[in-house]
């Protein structure tokens, strides 16, 4: 997406390499907590600074119809970090009757999401753009995949570099009230579907997004 946003500025005689910003990502060391995996409710997560264009409020909005309509089968949403939209969507939390099913829980340490990640089902960040605010690839749905966790993304900027539609996770417009439900009713419905993606994910992961493999390529590049 950013090589892209290059080529529009028609600078001559440039030469280009896509690196990814993944540098500082391992390979985990653990695998998803298997006594959790049984458990039959379905875990949800978000590690994002909580800002309008990551699509949070939509995605209430739907589960809260969902919901209603008893089209769903058990779930639970962790949604962590801090941002100017933080007290917004504590309140429609409340409104929209999800405080038994939703939790927001802050600012979150190093060892807290690792274990969220060790425990999650799927990943739910479905960005868009605001203005001139587009995420430019987005990091956290690769931490995601390193642990077997396929992404619910958005379609503006980058983050259809970071996650494949239909393979790797599902990638919707967040505004579209009727895609996003029937990506959320899938993802939380169907765990095969859910299995396939995180492994898929999960290989991506190791083979384009490992932090040794990029900084290699980063390096290599700088000795040209």
């Amino acid at each position: 997406y950013t090589s892209n946003l290059i080529d529009k500025l028609k600078i001559k005689n440039i030469k280009k390499l896509v690196i990814p910003p993944t540098y500082s990502l391992n390979k985990s060391s653990k695998d998803k907590n298997t006594s959790l995996q049984k458990s039959k409710i379905v875990s949800l997560l978000t590690i994002c600074r909580l800002e309008k264009r990551k699509g949070i409020i939509p995605v209430l909005r739907c589960l809260s119809n969902l919901n209603k309509k008893k089209l769903l089968k058990p779930f639970q949403w962790n949604i962590c970090g801090e941002g100017i939209q933080f007290e917004e969507i504590r309140e429609n939390i409340k409104k929209l009757n999800l405080s038994d099913q939703v939790f927001l829980i802050g600012k979150i340490n190093t060892s807290l999401k690792q274990k969220l990640l060790e425990s999650s089902d799927v990943f739910v960040m479905p960005s868009y753009k605001v203005n001139k605010s587009i995420e430019g690839f987005g990091i956290s749905y690769i931490e995601a995949a390193a642990y077997k966790i396929p992404s619910i993304a958005g379609i503006d900027g980058g983050v259809t570099d970071a996650v494949i539609d239909s393979k790797t996770g599902w990638c919707v417009d967040p505004l579209n009230q009727e895609k996003l439900t029937n990506v959320l009713k899938e993802s939380i419905n169907n765990k095969e579907k859910r299995q396939i993606y995180g492994m898929h994910a999960q290989n991506q992961f190791l083979q384009d997004f490992l932090g040794e493999k990029v900084f290699r390529k980063f390096m290599d590049t700088v000795s040209i």
